[in-house]
């Protein structure tokens, strides 16, 4: 069974050249399982089929989040294919990622800044089984540490 390879966490490649070709460099070496990036970035790259569909992780009660409004996730996914020598565009809306605004753990341990950002599992991870049990645990750790102190005495 493989571990997980890397999580990336990026600032936003909105204003910082090298960001972004690090970024568009990671993804197109198919390096990393788990991206944690600013919503601008995230969208970018969903619409471009970088990463792997959630929603029936989430319905499933794999993916056990919270409270949390995922609809900000969905991105629709276009992409041309050819039928009958016609170009078809074919469009699919999924939940690519999972906004953290709500998973104050990553905020607390990690010193993230959580806001406007989506944690994402990479198309090209070759390790489903391992990266979305992870993924799992880590936002049930993430999304748990807020609820904890809420009750604290």
């Amino acid at each position: 069974m493989e571990a997980v390879e890397s999580v990336i966490v990026l600032p936003s490649s909105q204003d910082n050249y090298m960001t972004d070709v690090q970024l568009t460099t990671y993804l197109a070496a198919r390096q990393g399982d788990i991206y944690i990036l600013s919503g601008v970035d995230y969208k970018k790259y969903a619409a471009q089929g970088a990463f792997l569909p959630l929603e029936d992780l989430v319905e499933k009660g794999v993916l056990k989040v919270q409270d949390e409004d995922l609809k900000s996730g969905f991105v629709t996914y276009r992409e041309t294919q050819i039928i009958d020598d016609k170009n078809i565009v074919v469009s699919q809306s999924h939940l690519y990622g999972i906004p953290t605004n709500k998973l104050e753990g990553l905020r607390d341990s990690l010193g993230l800044d959580i806001d406007n950002m989506y944690i994402s599992i990479t198309h090209a991870n070759n390790n489903d089984e391992n990266v979305i049990k992870f993924l799992a645990g880590l936002i049930e750790y993430a999304g748990s540490i807020q609820e904890t102190e809420e009750f604290a005495p």
